[in-house]
């Protein structure tokens, strides 16, 4: 009963997130993004008392409970107010928290119910983007425009409307679709064929439609992944897989050559650069320890106590200006292990998930992994199940 009601829960999560901001920005309260942490929060509880079942952690495992413990160190030397470093903490930790009780109390249950979730998220997404493409008016209705977490904002990659469907943003979008793409082959199988492949090439679709240069290159990285290393495994659908993938290439390629200026932005990256020479001029300012779970990265933006905004748009750096350079270090290595726990063993559910593992990774270093959420969340989600079901590393 209790792993059922674990399994329903991780059900539950798998929808909610790629929608809580759309939710948020509707009902115009920023308490409904509450509801990730409540279904955590009772994911953890009820694997608690199954405490018998316990198993010894990793080294992935244990490089993501040093970093936790880390991140909650950062209270004795921060910069930041109490609530914004409670929201700091909230970003940080808790995707790491759910892969942690994963991995120590793995689930006996069948994970087809997860996989048949994320198609349905999927394909939800998708279907968001479809009207925002046609009717964008219809996605940000809301009770209340000046709420916290309205979705109003039109995005624009040169002069090109970029999609942001249900999720926080296009960078948001972009990170979702490169995670639910990569383990299309995975989830797929939960579709009616044509359903499957009409929701795949649709998510190819709103993928380039975002113009979100970490997700492709993240998507790029880990499709090159998938299609090298699942040979094998994957049998006829790597074929299918490899022509999907060159296709994409090209349409990358041709949109550098016939729109440059959509993918370029040459503000963006000037912006970009100028952060990373920040961080090192300012590197003794932020000393070994950092500046606080939340004084620095994403959640930084639009902060709680008004305070600064240090936010670099790359993963590693901005945990290392949050919570100094052990974390950083811890958090960097514990990506690179999880890496390459997948390949170890060879299997179409672990080349799948390594290669959105891979990705997400590689996109981190252009994106916060934060950024809606929603990628990280469902990238270790879902590497804690499979991981779990497998001798790991």
């Amino acid at each position: 009963m209790i792993e059922r009601s674990r399994v329903w829960l991780l059900v539950a999560l798998i929808i909610f997130l790629p929608l809580s901001a759309w939710l948020v920005s509707l009902t115009g309260q920023n308490w409904v993004g509450l509801g990730r942490d409540l279904l955590l929060a009772i994911f953890i509880l009820l694997s608690l008392t199954n405490w018998r079942s316990l198993r010894r952690p990793t080294v992935a495992t244990s490089l993501a409970l040093i970093f936790v413990l880390l991140v909650l160190v950062s209270y004795w030397y921060r910069q930041d107010s109490l609530t914004q470093w409670l929201r700091g903490v909230r970003y940080l930790i808790e995707a790491l928290l759910l892969f942690i009780t994963l991995q120590l109390f793995p689930s006996s249950e069948s994970p087809r119910p997860l996989w048949r979730a994320l198609a349905v998220a999927t394909g939800l997404v998708v279907l968001g983007a479809v009207v925002e493409f046609f009717a964008p008016n219809l996605l940000r209705m809301t009770v209340d425009a000046t709420g916290r977490g309205y979705l109003g904002q039109i995005h624009l990659a040169s002069s090109l409307t970029r999609l942001q469907s249900t999720l926080a943003g296009p960078n948001a979008l972009g990170l979702f679709l490169m995670t639910a793409l990569l383990l299309w082959p995975i989830w797929h199988k939960s579709f009616p064929k044509y359903l499957a492949i009409g929701a795949g090439a649709l998510g190819l679709m709103a993928l380039l439609l975002t113009f979100s240069r970490s997700s492709y290159t993240g998507f790029l990285f880990g499709g090159a992944t998938l299609v090298t290393a699942g040979h094998q495994v994957l049998g006829k659908l790597s074929r299918f897989l490899t022509t999907i993938f060159v296709t994409l290439l090209a349409l990358i390629g041709l949109m550098l050559m016939v729109r440059p200026e959509e993918l370029v932005r040459a503000t963006s990256n000037s912006n970009r650069f100028e952060q990373y020479q920040r961080v090192w001029e300012q590197k003794n300012e932020i000393g070994f320890w950092g500046r606080g779970a939340g004084a620095a990265g994403l959640v930084s933006v639009d902060r709680l106590d008004d305070g600064p905004n240090y936010y670099t748009e790359n993963s590693y750096l901005d945990t290392y200006e949050a919570v100094g350079l052990l974390a950083a270090l811890a958090y960097l290595i514990f990506w690179i292990l999880l890496i390459r726990s997948f390949f170890a063993t060879k299997t179409a559910k672990t080349v799948s998930v390594g290669a959105a593992v891979f990705g997400l990774t590689i996109a981190g270093i252009f994106i916060n992994h934060y950024t809606g959420q929603a990628a990280i969340w469902l990238v270790l989600l879902f590497a804690g199940v499979v991981l779990g079901r497998k001798k790991a590393v």
